[in-house]
């Protein structure tokens, strides 16, 4: 090749221009003999020495073989530079053998690697291994999809029930029942039998006439329901005001709130104020949980205009579980008890049909409806969840 010739000659020039140094030349014994004698004036080096002889004939046998690497170098450099060239004018002049032999080395190569893979792993049949790895890539394109359901689009927790990999509904299993909860539901529906009404305690009437501020970092009553309706995150994050809004026969976290006595149970209720205070904070925190109250006759529930968000925080929020089981017990204290069925059948409806708070689904099953206190009444209500799974999970089998 003319432009291999050309590249090598002006490859010898550029190695004769860096000072190649052939050591039979005269001026290179000159040069070494000079530096011999500037070495002894130094006092480093006596150039009578065998050792530093031999350093110096060693040393001209490295700079020539250095210098026949560095030719080999270009030689094989140019070597491939003319393989790539070949290549290139085959594929121009529609001559794919060459390249169409690398691809085929290519692919056997691969194929080769995946049954040695697939041997490790106790697969000795070749197609099945092809078959194996096809079944991978399609589960990753899958994965990768963008479905066009709206609830997709939102973030995670809206997407559990769901099939992560093909974005189809789940079947839904009802999960098991805790023995911790049938104990606990069962001395709330039993009235607390061993405890005494405590005529000393007043707090939470006092809070409910308005007169007590709760505690700590609290306000007085008409102060929560006039500037902390709509605030999610003061409502969301502070911890101490759900033991005042909803006072139970039980100690909660907060010590400073008091267990609910008998007597201010009756106070409260001959109060008609104190006593609409109470249904208003239940609407309160309808409100942060994404619902409002449709008919105070009946207790139905609807889903507000910002549903969205805030079904999406109850599924990541699961400290409010605890909340609406002592809402429920604390309706139940209050003569409200016709309120708990609705909102417990339209939380069931919300886990199992439309699949937006299936996290709530165990806590439903577990806590909310074991403190509905009519025994008809509870034995309905799964019945209705159990027809609400059959009916999800028959539609997913057509």
């Amino acid at each position: 090749d003319d432009k291999h010739k050309e590249k090598t000659k002006n490859t010898g020039k550029e190695i004769e221009q860096s000072e190649y140094i052939d050591p039979s030349d005269d001026k290179h014994k000159e040069k070494i003999k000079n530096t011999g004698k500037e070495n002894e004036q130094s006092g480093d080096i006596d150039p009578s020495d065998d050792k530093h002889k031999e350093k110096i004939k060693n040393t001209g046998k490295e700079i020539v073989d250095e210098q026949s690497r560095d030719t080999d170098s270009v030689h094989s450099n140019d070597e491939e530079v003319k393989q790539e060239n070949d290549k290139s004018e085959d594929e121009e002049n529609g001559d794919t053998d060459t390249v169409s032999s690398d691809n085929e080395t290519k692919a056997k190569k691969e194929e080769k690697k995946q049954v040695e893979d697939g041997k490790e792993k106790g697969i000795d049949n070749k197609q099945e291994v092809q078959q194996k790895s096809s079944e991978v890539r399609n589960v990753s394109s899958a994965k990768n999809n963008d479905w066009s359901s709206e609830e997709d689009s939102w973030p995670r927790p809206w997407r559990w029930g769901r099939d992560d990999t093909y974005g189809k509904k789940r079947k839904i299993v009802l999960p098991r029942l805790s023995r911790y909860s049938s104990f606990d539901t069962e001395q709330y529906r039993n009235g607390y039998p061993n405890k005494a009404d405590d005529l000393r305690i007043n707090h939470n009437y006092e809070f409910y006439t308005n007169e007590r501020p709760s505690y700590p970092q609290g306000a007085r009553i008409d102060e929560i329901h006039k500037n902390w309706w709509g605030n999610y995150e003061l409502l969301e994050f502070h911890h101490s005001y759900i033991q005042w809004l909803f006072p139970i026969r039980e100690t909660g976290l907060n010590w400073y709130a008091k267990e609910l006595q008998p007597h201010e149970v009756e106070k409260i209720i001959a109060d008609k104020e104190a006593h609409g205070r109470v249904l208003k904070s239940y609407e309160m925190m309808l409100d942060f949980y994404g619902l409002k109250l449709k008919d105070r006759a009946t207790g139905v529930v609807e889903r507000s205009t910002n549903w969205k968000s805030r079904f999406q925080n109850l599924n990541y929020s699961s400290h409010n579980y605890l909340r609406i089981t002592r809402i429920l017990k604390c309706l139940g204290e209050f003569g409200f008890e016709h309120m708990k069925t609705p909102l417990v059948k339209y939380f069931l409806h919300e886990a199992i049909v439309e699949r937006t708070l299936v996290n709530t689904l165990s806590s439903c099953l577990n806590y909310w409806v074991e403190v509905i206190k009519s025994d008809s009444e509870r034995d309905s209500i799964k019945t209705y969840a159990e027809h609400l799974v059959d009916h999800v999970n028959k539609e997913l089998d057509s």
